[in-house]
């Protein structure tokens, strides 16, 4: 069978449309390919199928989060490197030797968590969520309009074999 599906994330369902119904009989050699209308209920017997909703835009915007703050830690830090003087014309900060490389490392880290910050937030915007089913689960296919059923040779020829779609 084969069919159209989509999610809807407040019911936490996938619902399918029916598009076609193909079977192959290996002993009589024949093959069924028909298009068909209709749609696919749960074992719960409500329209659709049961999922669970797959979401991990949290963890990213936890990752955005703590970049964030760890590049506010550094541009603490590294505006707190060096001597504050005051003067009549104002107040200037002056960094010597060692002070001077933990301020550029410091500032280096800020620009580093910022793009990683940046980086985990477009993460975030890119991902979306999903509904997933497990395989192999039992459901029921009905079928909206009735369809005659032909079956047809391997080779083409179209058998004298002929079903009609009912209940």
């Amino acid at each position: 069978m084969l069919g159209s599906a989509y999610g809807s994330l407040s019911s936490e369902r996938v619902y399918i449309r029916l598009a076609e119904l193909s079977c192959v009989d290996r002993h009589r050699k024949l093959v069924l390919s028909q298009p068909v209308r209709g749609y696919v209920v749960d074992s719960d017997s409500m329209l659709g199928l049961r999922g669970r909703v797959i979401d991990r835009q949290g963890a990213k915007i936890g990752k955005a989060l703590l970049a964030g703050f760890a590049q506010g830690l550094a541009n603490a830090f590294g505006g707190a490197q060096g001597v504050m003087t005051s003067s009549a014309i104002g107040t200037m900060s002056t960094i010597t030797g060692s002070a001077a490389v933990r301020a550029a490392g410091l500032s280096g880290a800020a620009t580093a968590s910022s793009q990683l910050a940046q980086f985990y937030l477009q993460q975030a915007e890119d991902i979306f969520p999903v509904i997933r089913v497990a395989g192999g689960r039992l459901a029921t296919a009905v079928f909206t309009s009735n369809v005659p059923l032909e079956w047809g040779h391997v080779q083409g020829v179209t058998a004298k074999t002929s079903l009609s779609q009912g209940t």
